[in-house]
């Protein structure tokens, strides 16, 4: 198990180019006008974005090869590199 701040802590370190670490995580949605609150999403090798890009509460995340990006609030993360957020 891993505790909220130790995993922000752990989202924030860089590599030696100065990058985000990829990461894996699991979270739930939340949004209900979109009508997809409850499910359950998986992030395969992903990146944090630059908080600077990052909007309100949540946290940007890019997938590995891919242009796209995933907003996720951390209160919704639940499994950070396969441990159990608390």
């Amino acid at each position: 198990m891993i505790k909220v701040a130790d995993m922000m802590q752990q989202l924030r370190q860089t590599d030696k180019s100065g990058k985000f670490r990829v990461v894996s995580l699991v979270y739930a949605t939340a949004h209900r006008k979109r009508g997809t609150a409850g499910q359950f999403r998986e992030l395969h090798r992903c990146r944090m974005l630059s908080p600077k890009k990052s909007g309100g509460n949540t946290l940007n995340f890019q997938p590995v090869g891919s242009k796209d990006i995933v907003a996720v609030h951390p209160d919704l993360i639940l499994y950070f590199n396969q441990q159990e957020v608390v």
